[in-house]
């Protein structure tokens, strides 16, 4: 699967998403600060949540849950604002992406051209919401917090129905922040063998080395929340990386699929050269005479290895040499 110029496959360099998701607090200022900030990171997306208050609660809990309601008046954006962000995003050559949460959202993101929908969690099992998004051809990347397998199996059944293939899952635990006990980390790769597709991980910690750790594991998406600062006012800047903690995410992330190399044993030009002077070779221990038998107590094994290898050691004892050995001589 590919993300613009970007190929989203298991143990490749992976794909970073700078979830901003609410964290602009309802200020497009903000948003287009941490837009910045995230660039400066070197994240290779960045994803808000195009919500309204309509599309995620019903009415009847709204009324009984005034800080709800709220958290969704004040940080919510609307359709104009993310049309302008769009359009920052690509003056600022970072990707822009959201998770929609209506079938109107939907079609928003798909007349801002973006290069993939994100599927929250929640909606795993909203599966003509999942027909919906995957008519429209998009790669979807499909986050599986709360969901067991056979509803993941679903899921991507449902997606591949309509004939879209480009499925990606993240490995989630929903819980801000989970306990290391219920991270399983694991799972990314029993994902990876049971649907044989793409996986990621979507990271709600109080720090980046799970996705650390994830990546190791053969995560290609690393999708982690981000805030300007983890003091602010709101609902997830305790749980999001800095432009500092981004920056790292990025860099080492990027350096783990290198220091993982390959699958298949193979030892490396500047391995070969080294090991010249590494390795044993076949030495005589006191000086040989022409004819003497080759024993235990005149032959051994020193660096380099520039000589007859150890593994002819045993072959050797018992014969003539045919020459003349000073001592120390690599035979």
């Amino acid at each position: 699967m590919f993300i613009n110029q970007y190929e989203i496959d298991n143990y490749n360099e992976p794909f970073i998403i700078a979830e901003i998701g609410v964290n602009h607090n309802g200020d497009i200022k903000l948003a287009k600060r941490m837009i910045d900030g995230a660039k400066q990171a070197g994240a290779h997306a960045v994803k808000f949540q195009t919500w309204t208050k309509n599309s995620l609660y019903s009415e009847e809990f709204l009324k009984d849950n005034d800080l709800f309601k709220k958290g969704l008046e004040d940080y919510s954006l609307t359709e104009k604002d993310y049309r302008e962000l769009a359009e920052y995003c690509y003056k600022k050559d970072i990707i822009f992406c959201a998770t929609p949460f209506s079938e109107k959202e939907v079609d928003l993101l798909v007349e801002l051209e973006v290069p993939f929908i994100k599927v929250a969690s929640m909606d795993v099992n909203n599966y003509p919401f999942l027909k919906y998004i995957g008519e429209k051809g998009l790669p979807i990347i499909l986050s599986t917090g709360f969901a067991h397998t056979w509803e993941i199996a679903r899921a991507i059944q449902t997606i591949r129905d309509t004939g879209n293939e480009e499925i990606t899952l993240l490995h989630c635990v929903s819980d801000y922040p989970p306990s290391i006990e219920n991270l399983n980390l694991k799972n990314i790769q029993y994902l990876m063998d049971i649907f044989d597709i793409p996986v990621g991980y979507s990271d709600h910690s109080k720090d980046i080395y799970p996705c650390l750790y994830a990546v190791s594991l053969g995560a290609c998406v690393i999708e982690r929340h981000f805030t300007l600062d983890k003091g602010m006012e709101g609902w997830d800047h305790s749980i999001s990386s800095d432009i500092f903690e981004m920056s790292e995410l990025v860099h080492r992330s990027s350096e783990i699929p290198i220091m993982l190399g390959l699958f298949e044993r193979e030892v490396s030009e500047e391995e070969l050269e080294k090991r010249k002077g590494f390795r044993r070779s076949v030495v005589a221990l006191k000086d040989i005479k022409e004819g003497e038998i080759l024993t235990k107590k005149n032959i051994g094994l020193k660096r380099p290895g520039i000589g007859i290898e150890p593994e002819h050691y045993e072959f050797m004892l018992g014969r003539k040499a045919t020459r003349n050995i000073r001592k120390d001589e690599i035979v």
